[in-house]
Order: C-alpha cells, then structure tokens, then sequence
C-alpha cells in the first residue's frame, strides 16, 4: 500500500490526515495513532483517507502508526 501523511493546524489544534491506498479494489483501513500514552482510532473513508485532530496536550516528537485491513462486514 502507499502511504501519505500530512500535518496540519487549525486554530490551535494540530490534525494529521493519512492516506492509504492499496493496488486493486477498494479497502477500509482501521488506523491506530498512539502519540505519548494516548490512542486514537479512525476509519479511512471511500477515498482511502482517514484524519485525526489531535489531542491540545498532543506533543508529536514520538508517534506510532498502526494499519490493519478491514474485512467487509467487521466496520
């Protein structure tokens, strides 16, 4: 799969949008973002993106990224 990440501000809240795209049909990725002690999950949409509007206290000098494929029926 490719992967593209993109960082962001809004007002004063930071947010990350992922893109995750796969040769071949369409697939919904469940993403898990664990910054510092916190863990935050989200669904990509039709377009294979997924966004995360992070937490104010969000410090990112460490992240961890993890994707796992949805199988049709388990959203």
């Amino acid at each position: 799969p490719l992967l593209a990440v993109v960082v962001g501000l809004e007002g004063d809240r930071m947010w990350l949008q992922i893109a995750l795209r796969d040769v071949g049909p369409q697939t919904v990725w469940r993403l898990q973002l664990e910054i510092g002690d916190q863990t935050l999950t989200a669904l990509t949409d039709s377009r294979g993106i997924a966004r995360f509007t992070l937490p104010a206290d969000a410090a990112l000098t460490s992240a961890r990224l993890f994707c796992e494929e949805v199988l049709e029926g388990e959203e």
